[in-house]
């Protein structure tokens, strides 16, 4: 005679069979688990001593987003707040709780002071230096014909300036400077403005400057004083023309267009690094472009200056 199972128990294995594959699949994520990584922000920073950084971590792949927290240098609190005190480059370090094998690492470089006397073993400088001037104005000619000025210059001017004595270096006598930027300034009659002197250049010159001997553009350090000065002396450029129009034909023209001679005195020295940089805006004097017009007034207008150099070991 044969034996028959009843339905219940049948239902009630098969509950329990697919009940052990559910919890082998999910055990399982058929067969992929979730990668576990540490990410963190900033990933590489330079600060001085006494300066502070905040650093943040992600986990992915835990449910537990703690990490702790550790630095090869300096002092990082539990937080992710790092405090730099003294010079070097270090890492810091965010470990996972939950799974220490976890980590990510962020660089951090600390600049060191310089005093003086580390600039004496420098043999040469490197840099640059950008003007730039924006502005407009109008005068009246002696004939009472109106004009209108107006300067819209960015020049860069690149130098090498070679070690010439104690704390002084000069650019050499056929040393080129680089000239780059955009100038337009012009001169224009009103109201038709169909006569008018104009300069419009923009692109990229090498210039060998023909100064003085004792023209030359140099770099000094004051030592007792711990501070610089850069005088930069002005130049003619060949290849920048300046135009005269009538009726909006030229009609004339000239070579040698002028920068002006810049002077960055009695800057400090950096406290820390070895770069020599800043900024400042100084008052200069605009005369109109179209000087046989009579319309001789000039105008005070604001020049930007920033500088740039390297020094060459």
């Amino acid at each position: 005679m044969e034996k028959r199972i009843p339905l219940r128990r049948i239902g009630l294995v098969l509950v329990l069979f697919l009940s052990i594959v559910l919890v082998i699949g999910y055990a399982s994520g058929n067969g992929q688990s979730k990668q576990v990584t540490i990410s963190i922000s900033p990933q590489d920073v330079t600060l001085l001593p006494g300066d502070k950084q905040q650093f943040t971590a992600v986990v992915t792949g835990l449910p537990d987003q703690r990490v702790t927290w550790s630095a090869t240098g300096g002092v990082i609190f539990e937080d992710g707040l790092y405090l730099a005190t003294q010079a070097g480059t270090f890492e810091v370090i965010a470990t996972s709780k939950a799974d220490p094998s976890k980590t990510a690492k962020a660089k951090v470089h600390v600049l060191g002071a310089v005093g003086v006397e580390d600039f004496y073993d420098i043999k040469a400088w490197q840099g640059y230096i950008t003007c730039q001037v924006n502005a407009s104005w109008s005068s009246t000619g002696e004939s009472g014909t109106v004009y209108q000025h107006q300067y819209n210059d960015d020049i860069k001017r690149e130098y090498r300036l070679e070690e010439e004595g104690y704390y002084w270096w000069r650019r050499l006598p056929q040393s080129p400077v680089e000239v780059s930027g955009s100038i337009h300034d012009r001169s224009e009659e009103l109201p038709d403005g169909g006569n008018y002197c104009e300069v419009k250049w923009q692109g990229h010159l090498t210039v060998v400057p023909d100064v003085l001997s004792s023209e030359r553009d140099y770099l000094e350090i004051n030592e007792e004083a711990g501070t610089y000065t850069i005088v930069l002396y002005g130049f003619k450029v060949p290849g920048i023309k300046m135009v005269l129009y009538e009726d909006n034909d030229p009609v004339e023209s000239w070579d040698g267009y002028g920068l002006e001679t810049i002077v960055i005195a009695d800057q400090p020295l950096p406290s820390v690094g070895k770069i020599l940089a800043g900024s400042q805006v100084k008052k200069i004097s605009l005369a109109p472009l179209w000087y046989e017009t009579g319309a001789y007034v000039e105008k005070e207008a604001d020049m930007t200056i920033t500088w740039y150099f390297t020094p060459v070991e």
